[in-house]
């Protein structure tokens, strides 16, 4: 429920009173990770990440790269034990914690992480494509887009061209739902 209250204040803007919510979460989680790790350790990491993600929209980026990479860490040790289940959420992580390094110029790190969660969802897509296409694609154009910012243009344009190839497919079966992503990737291959 304080999970849940955190992510509906930071909808509404409430930012103090999100960051209220999920900190009392987290000391709930932490607790009771610490008797059962295995039930309760995916929702101490969710609400890290979530943490990650309140701290990252209000610019606290400090707070949300160690937000980040506590969820990031329960999350390879979960990964570990059930990839199946874990793994989409550890690409996730890594992708927020990637675009949290791509917005503070810390572009080495940036390519690292969405490398490694491109990976993960490129398998999650080739195993289940009406789930994971939509995320690989703008994987491709997040890593795409730093590229073209560190001027690794040919490595950019064939990211870009990938992420074309798949948003047009998805478009043919859903305009609506994937023209605005369309639209974004022809803009910045352009």
């Amino acid at each position: 429920i304080l999970g849940n209250l955190g992510l509906l204040y930071s909808d509404i803007q409430r930012f103090s009173e999100s960051e209220t919510m999920y900190n009392e979460a987290l000391e709930i989680y932490r607790r009771l990770a610490e008797d059962n790790s295995e039930a309760y350790a995916p929702d101490l990491a969710l609400t890290l990440n979530n943490l990650g993600l309140l701290y990252y929209g209000i610019q606290r980026y400090s707070e949300s790269e160690l937000k980040y990479n506590e969820a990031l860490d329960i999350y390879r040790r979960l990964v570990a034990n059930n990839s199946e289940a874990y793994n989409p959420y550890l690409a996730l992580t890594l992708n927020n914690l990637a675009r949290l390094y791509y917005s503070v110029h810390r572009f080495l790190d940036g390519e690292l992480f969405y490398n490694e969660a491109l990976d993960i969802y490129r398998r999650l897509a080739e195993n289940n494509p009406n789930a994971y296409e939509s995320t690989l694609a703008t994987i491709l154009g997040n890593l795409g887009l730093l590229y073209s910012d560190i001027q690794r243009f040919s490595e950019s344009e064939l990211l870009y061209n990938e992420a074309l190839g798949i948003s047009r497919r998805l478009a043919e079966n859903n305009l609506d739902a994937y023209e605005s992503t369309l639209a974004t990737i022809l803009g910045n291959l352009g």
